[in-house]
């Protein structure tokens, strides 16, 4: 699925990462309503926990949104309420053929049901049976479940950990070598090294890492 949503060039894999984010940045759910709408479903995660501060987070950022794209481009939202009320499941064979009332009960169970027992990858998942279309390569949302089980969003920054752990040998051999040194060498060198050694090693932590 990852593969045709990529090929596609569809928003279902920026659908995932705006339910990821909003975990810890409530506005993203602006994203996902203002977009696929039913999605949106998976704020009953805050209601059902009771963080109305960040449901209110979540739909004020819609509502921002909506007033003042609203002010500049009134026509676009007429368009936009058309388009919406104009659509229909496609009578295709490849989209899941479950009517979306259906879906979204089912979602909405879900969601209350993750919230009670704090597992936020059912919210991943009712946000994916909820689409008002669930075409297979929209299947592709699914990967936020694994982005969810790592402890995304809190641990996002760990995930680019790689890009400066190459520094972590040479600074490791670097204290080695400073700590043998001051154990090493004769009796006055090394109660100086000792006294020097500690503010060598506390300036070579507070530096900042050059690339």
């Amino acid at each position: 699925p990852v593969l045709m949503e990529l090929g596609m060039g569809n928003i279902h894999l920026f659908l995932a990462l705006a339910v990821v984010l909003g975990f810890r940045w409530p506005a993203a759910w602006a994203f996902v309503l203002l977009t696929k709408v039913t999605p949106g479903i998976g704020l009953l995660w805050f209601v059902a926990r009771r963080e109305w501060r960040s449901l209110a987070v979540a739909l004020g950022a819609t509502v921002v949104i909506v007033t003042i794209s609203t002010v500049l481009t009134p026509d676009l939202w007429v368009d936009w309420v058309r388009s919406l009320a104009t659509t229909s499941q496609p009578d295709v064979s490849n989209v899941v053929a479950i009517p979306l009332s259906v879906r979204l009960i089912v979602a909405a169970m879900l969601v209350v049901w993750g919230a009670r027992t704090d597992r936020r990858w059912t919210v991943m998942v009712a946000a994916t049976i909820s689409l008002p279309v669930v075409w297979h390569h929209g299947l592709a949302m699914l990967v936020g479940v694994i982005a969810l089980r790592r402890g995304w969003p809190e641990t996002m920054g760990h995930a680019f950990d790689w890009l400066w752990s190459w520094r972590r040998p040479r600074a490791a051999t670097t204290t080695a070598a400073v700590l043998r040194a001051a154990t090493s060498c004769s009796r006055p060198c090394s109660a100086s090294l000792k006294r020097f050694a500690p503010k060598l090693l506390v300036s070579m932590a507070s530096a900042p890492a050059s690339i």
